[in-house]
């Protein structure tokens, strides 16, 4: 049976519900894709900003294709 890896990725703000982001055939593409969403901070120019994360929660699936 062959498996693919799906991303999905979830927005920092309150009302963000999960989108879909890709889907990977290789289970290590998907997983180094998924650590840089899970690292990415949003860029803006306030130097009062912290540097909030751009994803507020990243999950891969695997996902069976029949």
């Amino acid at each position: 049976m062959t498996k693919v890896y799906l991303i999905e990725v979830r927005g920092n703000d309150y009302y963000d519900q999960f989108e879909f982001f890709g889907v990977y055939a290789d289970k290590f593409r998907a997983e180094s894709v998924a650590l840089e969403l899970r690292c990415k901070v949003e860029d803006n120019d306030d130097p009062c900003d912290d540097g909030e994360l751009f994803y507020e929660e990243v999950i891969v699936s695997e996902v069976p294709i029949l």
